[in-house]
């Protein structure tokens, strides 16, 4: 999973509870849905950091949003 996809869904998102993610592409509508998981914009990669927590369905289905949106993701 360390490519960039965003064919991966829902319960992959689950599985990555604890792991550090890079998020890219179409993210700014969803900046605040972002920023609400605590993101973190890194302006040099142009790319947001987010750490996701353990067990939190509300996390995974802000992932799956943002992936049917447009966005993509990656193990950091």
């Amino acid at each position: 999973m360390s490519e960039w996809s965003s064919a991966y869904g829902y319960h992959v998102a689950r599985q990555i509870s604890g792991e550090r993610i890079a998020i890219r592409g179409r993210t700014y509508d969803y900046r605040d849905l972002i920023k609400s998981i605590g993101g973190r914009w890194d302006r040099f990669a142009r790319q947001w950091i987010v750490t996701m927590p353990r067990n939190n369905q509300r996390c995974a289905d802000i992932l799956y949003a943002l992936t049917s949106g447009g966005c993509v993701w990656r193990l950091v």
